[in-house]
């Protein structure tokens, strides 16, 4: 009687096989999906700042007088980005602060997309110049489900700069401008 069929010793040794290359592929798979996601983010985040400079220019640099053409005049500089000192020292140069949901709401850029969720909280800080009202040195950071921009970057933010001298969200409360465009960092 002939045997057609294959033996167990060689059925295992082939799911073993499998298996191995399966503990090969998965995790490359898996670092490929998430490079193309941070990809995703840093261009997202290249576009808000291109944004975020037409706002500034718009709003700060060439100030419009009115908004879309009516009388309602535009707000100014101050009343859309605020100015803070790290905490404890009002000489220091102040880096200024502007929320993503204020460009948003401008009409400056629509909302920011992560694995399908529409919810990504953002700021943007620019370095003021030495004895210049010019923006520098723009850096977007992103709050989006899982993903967060610079963790050490938003906590120094958040921790350094709760002194408020300029009008805008916080002054005098304690609440830095970080968790005022990003919300609740306390978990991070």
């Amino acid at each position: 009687m002939k045997n057609n069929g294959f033996t167990l010793v060689e059925l295992l040794a082939v799911i073993a096989i499998l298996g191995v290359l399966v503990l090969i592929a998965v995790p490359n798979v898996i670092k490929l999906f998430n490079s193309g996601t941070n990809k995703t983010m840093q261009t997202q985040e290249a576009n808000i700042l291109s944004a975020a400079n037409m706002f500034i220019d718009d709003y700060c640099v060439h100030r419009l007088s009115t908004l879309d053409n009516s009388s309602t005049p535009a707000p100014k500089c101050n009343e859309v980005v605020y100015s803070y000192y790290p905490t404890g020292d009002a000489t220091a140069i102040p880096k200024r602060f502007v929320c993503l949901s204020v460009i948003q709401n401008k009409g400056y850029i629509d909302s920011v997309n992560y694995k399908g969720s529409n919810s990504c909280l953002g700021i943007i800080v620019y370095d003021k110049a030495t004895n210049s009202s010019r923006f520098s040195n723009g850096k977007v950071y992103l709050k989006c489900a899982d993903y967060l921009t610079d963790r050490d970057e938003i906590i120094s933010l958040r921790d350094n700069y709760k002194s408020f001298d300029a009008p805008g969200p916080g002054d005098g409360s304690g609440i830095s401008p970080a968790e005022v465009c990003l919300g609740d960092l306390t978990g991070i």
